[in-house]
């Protein structure tokens, strides 16, 4: 059986996710010794990736930050076509901001489920709560950042119903309580593992560690070798003060790409 990684990385103006593609293939050949597929529309010159395919993603989203003095756009419709698109019998699929410096990923390769993601989210610096819940009825959300699927039945139905809600979201947001724009993969996985399931509420393919995720507002340095220092406000006893902590040989969903931009500049 063959197994490896998938990335989708489409440039927008002001972001180069190609390059934090890059950036991340190389620490994922580092930390799991595997190979790494980029879905994209750009052209590859280099030999960072085993494969490179080349896809159309014409779909825009974008949203302003906290702490960010402009929008971020991203483009992160078609995530479904990772079933069709995947050159191995395995998959691990990643978001580009999905920071690997550990093999924590190493643990679902040998996984027996079909279909693994992530469904435990943690914030890194503790000021957003239920991250584990979203829309008016806090239905649990399944993670689109960390996926494992092998070739199954389970597996294609998973994403087709994830197709299915794509090309309906406006539909399914009415239904379920949140917003239509932007589109989130997230809450489209979210709805899909509750159909394919028979419409229940279920964790049956919730991976064996938590998402550390870093938000968008919160500052993120690189401080040595998979270590970095986050620094992030909290307001104490009416007064906004600022912290800080440093992460070591741990895996992170860094949500502000100006940041690893900025990381990827200093240390390549």
């Amino acid at each position: 059986m063959t197994t490896g990684v998938l990335l989708f990385a489409f440039n927008t103006p002001g972001i180069d996710y190609v390059k934090i593609a890059k950036w991340n293939a190389m620490n994922i050949q580092r930390h799991l010794n595997l190979p790494v597929t980029l879905i994209t529309d750009s052209t590859i010159t280099d030999a960072v990736f085993d494969q490179v395919i080349y896809a159309e993603n014409k779909h825009s989203s974008g949203r302003k930050f906290k702490n960010i003095d402009r929008v971020i756009r991203w483009k992160n419709s078609g995530r479904y076509s990772a079933y069709e698109l995947t050159p191995y019998d395995q998959t691990i699929v990643l978001d580009v901001d999905y920071v690997v410096a550990s093999n924590t990923l190493l643990s679902l390769v040998n996984d027996p489920r079909p279909f693994v993601c992530t469904q435990q989210a943690i914030d890194v610096s503790n000021t957003t709560p239920n991250l584990n819940l979203f829309n008016k009825y806090q239905m649990p959300m399944a993670w689109a950042t960390v996926m494992k699927f092998t070739k199954s039945s389970v597996a294609e139905m998973i994403f087709d119903v994830m197709r299915m809600v794509q090309h309906n979201y406006s539909h399914y947001a009415l239904l379920f309580g949140f917003s239509s724009t932007p589109y989130r993969n997230d809450f489209a996985l979210s709805i899909a593992l509750s159909l394919a399931s028979g419409h229940r509420l279920t964790r049956e393919y919730s991976a064996p560690f938590h998402l550390l995720n870093v938000n968008p507002g919160d500052a993120v340095h690189w401080v040595n070798t998979d270590t970095y220092e986050i620094q992030y406000t909290r307001t104490v006893n009416n007064e906004t003060k600022p912290f800080k902590l440093v992460v070591k040989n741990q895996d992170l969903h860094v949500m502000c790409k100006d940041y690893l931009e900025k990381i990827i500049d200093s240390t390549v």
